[in-house]
């Protein structure tokens, strides 16, 4: 993954930059949702799913557990 500022040794955690907005977030690296290669933040992927289910889209699927603080 290209957005991986820093892993946490073999922990399987690492710090990433979101490819939507730019923040910093924590995140299991096997479980953290991507679009198009890049990691999506917790808090795009919540702004962004009641705007795709108006639309009448598909949320994007997410696993909250792999998102840390």
């Amino acid at each position: 993954m290209i957005n991986i500022i820093i892993a946490e040794g073999e922990t399987g955690i690492a710090i990433f930059f979101c490819g939507v907005c730019g923040k910093e977030f924590r995140a299991k690296m096997g479980q953290v949702t991507t679009a198009n290669e890049q990691v999506i933040c917790l808090q795009c992927i919540e702004e962004a799913n009641p705007k795709r289910t108006e639309m009448g889209l598909s949320p994007i699927p997410f696993y909250r557990g792999a998102y840390l603080s």
